[in-house]
């Protein structure tokens, strides 16, 4: 009876522990469940705010640009304020794809703004004005040199010829 007993006791007690082991094992999992959602909230909390801190980053000289290419390209006006101007150059800094991007604008920019200046002088009548061209592709800047060029032909040969019908 005695062993029997011992058993029966042994085997209570091994119970007892292998119920304690499941309980702490249960709160251990509880707890390890909790850990997983809270590092996957914050993964996905610091996800968002990396992706607006990046779309920020990129979507300021995109707005700075939109603005420059909606004055010249909807209201055709090709005289920016120098405020514009230097918001638009302070991004042509940065060294990736979108700098580049924008350093090529601020190229196209101004060089359309000097054509600009030039069609403005040409229009008062000032037809020693030059133009620069930034090379043999520059169609602008080439079409301007070909029209002062042919204009100064033409109004030297009705100056010619004006003074042929004057002294008869």
């Amino acid at each position: 009876d005695t062993v029997l007993e011992q058993v029966d006791s042994m085997l209570e007690n091994r119970r007892v522990i292998a119920g304690e082991k499941s309980e702490e094992a249960t709160a251990m999992v509880f707890t390890s469940d909790i850990i997983i959602v809270a590092v996957i909230i914050a993964v996905v909390v610091i996800s968002v705010l990396l992706g607006l801190y990046i779309a920020s980053i990129i979507s300021k000289p995109l707005d700075a640009m939109l603005s420059v290419a909606k004055q010249a390209g909807e209201i055709g006006d090709l005289h920016f304020s120098d405020e514009v101007v230097e918001k638009v150059k302070g991004f042509a800094v940065l060294q990736d794809e979108l700098g580049q991007t924008i350093a090529a604008f601020v190229r196209m920019m101004d060089n359309l703004a000097e054509k600009s200046n030039v069609l403005e002088q040409v229009a008062a009548g000032d037809l020693t004005v030059t133009v620069d061209r930034v090379g043999p592709q520059d169609t602008l800047g080439n079409a301007i040199y070909t029209m002062i060029e042919n204009l100064n032909y033409m109004f030297g040969e009705i100056n010619a010829t004006s003074g042929q019908v004057s002294t008869g």
